[in-house]
């Protein structure tokens, strides 16, 4: 079983622009989108990231130039689907892969607003920003639970302090901005 860490920061590289080229070719003049559902889930796989499925369409004729979507729902994410776009290269059933979908992770949020509060204020925080991946929509809002740590001699005469603060997404990147509730 691969950690939850490891499939975040395989996310994380995957939709930050990695593509892949295979070969799908088929006797038929129609590309073998079974052989590229399977080159895709080995892909996924070397990335340490899981698919549940993987599903692409049939019957796409072996032509250069020809683009068309695949989709993988990823093991251990509760329903999260991503989106592959898949470009032909040659009319002999080469093919590129690319991410279509840009993706979220609550890691990086939490490592982000972490650095940013102790950069601000000095003080170390726990960050639990609840889902592990979200689509990176822009405008998109949710919220993330921040509990400072105690330090020093008196820790547990003194109760942390806790807020929230709400994350929007300002682009397809990922970027975001925060704000103190």
């Amino acid at each position: 079983m691969r950690s939850g860490r490891v499939v975040l920061w395989s996310l994380l590289f995957l939709f930050c622009g990695c593509k892949f080229e295979g070969s799908c070719g088929n006797n038929d003049n129609l590309l073998n989108t079974r052989k590229g559902e399977k080159v895709l889930g080995e892909w996924l796989e070397k990335q340490s990231l899981l698919a549940e499925s993987i599903t692409c369409p049939s019957g796409i004729e072996m032509k250069a130039g020809t683009n068309f979507i695949c989709k993988a729902l990823i093991a251990e994410s509760k329903g999260l689907e991503i989106e592959l776009r898949v470009h032909q290269t040659s009319d002999t059933g080469d093919i590129r892969m690319e991410h279509a979908s840009d993706v979220q992770t609550a890691e990086r949020v939490e490592r982000g607003l972490a650095g940013r509060i102790l950069d601000e204020t000095g003080k170390k925080v726990g960050v639990d920003c609840g889902a592990r991946l979200r689509f990176a929509v822009p405008g998109t809002k949710f919220r993330c639970s921040i509990i400072e740590e105690r330090l020093g001699a008196n820790r547990s005469e003194v109760a942390p302090e806790s807020y929230e603060m709400e994350i929007t997404i300002k682009d397809t990147r990922g970027d975001w901005q925060a704000r103190r509730l």
